[in-house]
């Protein structure tokens, strides 16, 4: 279990990893070669904007990944960050922002997408 707390002041303990569906799965960093890392790709910070362009190659390069078999999509906790990539892939698999969000905070942690500025995003 991971215990922490946000940048935007809320507390958690999650897994290390959880299965999302089909191949993919969001957590902490974990070292491997079915692992997409996005712990430097963009802050974690609701001043900066997603960054569009880089969020949705990162999507891209999920989905070719996933292809192939099971893929981690990790950043520091598995909060934010990997999960706004996660929900990205499912919205392209057909769901909507809405189902997207809920099927990530259901299976991983109630408090994910707490960066309201990649919440908006999603939905945007």
């Amino acid at each position: 279990m991971i215990h922490g707390r946000t940048h935007f002041g809320r507390e958690f303990d999650v897994e290390h990893q959880s299965h999302i569906d089909g191949n993919l799965w969001v957590g902490a960093f974990a070292p491997g070669e079915r692992v997409l890392d996005v712990r430097d790709e963009f802050p974690d910070s609701i001043e900066d904007p997603v960054p569009a362009e880089r969020g949705e190659a990162l999507t891209t390069r999920a989905e070719a990944m996933l292809t192939d078999g099971p893929v981690l999509i990790c950043c520091t906790a598995g909060i934010n960050r990997s999960p706004l990539i996660a929900a990205r892939v499912l919205m392209r698999q057909g769901r909507s922002a809405d189902e997207a969000i809920a099927l990530l905070r259901e299976r991983r942690h109630p408090i994910v997408l707490c960066n309201p500025t990649f919440e908006a995003w999603l939905r945007a």
